[in-house]
């Protein structure tokens, strides 16, 4: 839900042909900024916080204890600082807003997805019978998940670099 909000941090400040009233502001670019990601950011605290009492009947029923409810929610605020913070590189780096946000669902896809997918089916290809070989919660698994999300995330950076130097011929 995060970058989809992005859609007028810069981009479409620039857009709205309201970017230069911004420059002509005692504030500097780091303040203007780091003001929206923090606005955004903050949305995504107000949002996580909303689906705490929901999420609080999973700790009356029993079964998940509260430290895996704040591990959960602690993990889903990095990555919405995460999502912010790539929303704002493509928002500033990107003329268009709807070209930042979609770039930052296809980089969010190819970081966070991929490798979830990647590990699941190298898992099951490598013990037979169909029973996989590492969990998330292994650390073999997080190893593997990691490196997996490491390079898909090079692998899509080589990607929009060359469709970059191609759309704009440096």
């Amino acid at each position: 839900l995060l970058p989809a909000s992005l859609h007028g941090v810069i981009a479409g400040e620039r857009e709205k042909r309201t970017l230069e009233m911004l420059r002509a502001t005692l504030l500097t670019a780091s303040d203007v900024v780091s003001g929206k990601f923090l606005v955004v950011l903050g949305l995504g605290l107000i949002l996580l916080l909303t689906s705490l009492p929901i999420a609080s009947w999973s700790l009356l029923l029993g079964g998940v204890a509260p430290e895996e409810v704040l591990y959960l929610y602690t993990y889903l605020f990095v990555l919405g600082a995460f999502a912010t913070a790539l929303g704002m590189f493509y928002s500033t780096l990107l003329g268009r807003s709807v070209g930042a946000v979609v770039a930052t669902y296809g980089t969010l896809l190819a970081i966070v997805i991929v490798p979830l997918i990647l590990m699941t089916v190298i898992s099951y290809v490598v013990v037979p019978g169909g029973s996989p070989a590492v969990g998330v919660g292994d650390i073999w698994g997080a190893i593997l998940l990691t490196a997996l999300a490491l390079g898909c995330g090079w692998l899509f950076y080589l990607a929009f670099r060359w469709v970059w130097r191609r759309l704009l011929g440096d």
